[in-house]
């Protein structure tokens, strides 16, 4: 389901869930403490979790965070965010603040947000003695021949497509190697713990990796 339909349809929803069903959803879910946009969940008692939380547009330039909540009205701004792949969960580093504007790094790719848009989107401090992940580029930028360590997978994956990852094997520490292309360009088989698996782009982008810097003219060489 697209995410801008996601509090509509919850508001639907909820008005036809009983107790014993949202109970079943949550213990399929893990019990999760927030929604997908990052607000918390109300316990059994009906008690609320406090987020500790400021707007994007209060940090300094240098300043780094949790994206902890993504907040969806109006409409416009909501989708304006989910179109530059924003998610909770993603580390962010402010490179730069103006009148009208935050420029900042997120999951290695940087953005520009006028201060109406970031002043939408809150984060948290990281925890003490974590800092925002090193640069890192993705699955999908790797040609034929060459092989990349993977260091994370993208907060912007969840769910079902996140854990199919994780179970193919894509964790921290992991070697991958580009070994096939279709000839249209996508998919792309990679060799994976022995197998080759076949991703597709939008799914190797969400693959956080370090590049092999000699793994290139090896794989010409073989």
């Amino acid at each position: 389901m697209d995410a801008a339909a996601w509090h509509l349809e919850a508001d639907r929803l909820e008005h036809r869930t009983s107790a014993e069903e949202a109970e079943a959803m949550a213990t399929r879910l893990g019990h999760p403490r927030f929604d997908p946009h990052g607000d918390p969940i109300p316990t059994v008692n009906g008690e609320m979790r406090p987020i500790a939380a400021i707007s994007l547009g209060d940090l300094a330039a240098g300043d780094e965070g949790l994206v902890t909540h993504i907040e969806d009205e109006p409409a416009a701004i909501y989708k304006e965010l989910l179109a530059a792949d924003l998610h909770v969960g993603m580390q962010v580093r402010v490179l730069e603040t103006g009148p009208d504007m935050v420029r900042f790094e997120v999951d290695g790719t940087e953005h520009i947000l006028s201060r109406v848009v970031a002043d939408n989107l809150s984060v948290s401090e990281l925890p003490e003695g974590v800092s925002v992940q090193e640069s890192f580029e993705t699955l999908s930028v790797l040609d034929l021949g060459e092989s990349a360590t993977v260091v994370g997978i993208s907060a912007a994956s969840r769910g079902a497509e996140r854990r199919r990852l994780m179970d193919l094997g894509l964790l921290p520490g992991t070697e991958v190697r580009a070994e096939l292309r279709a000839p249209g360009g996508d998919p792309t088989g990679y060799r994976i713990r022995g197998a080759v698996i076949a991703l597709r782009r939008i799914q190797a982008e969400r693959i956080q990796v370090r590049r092999h810097a000699d793994s290139a003219a090896g794989g010409a060489a073989a």
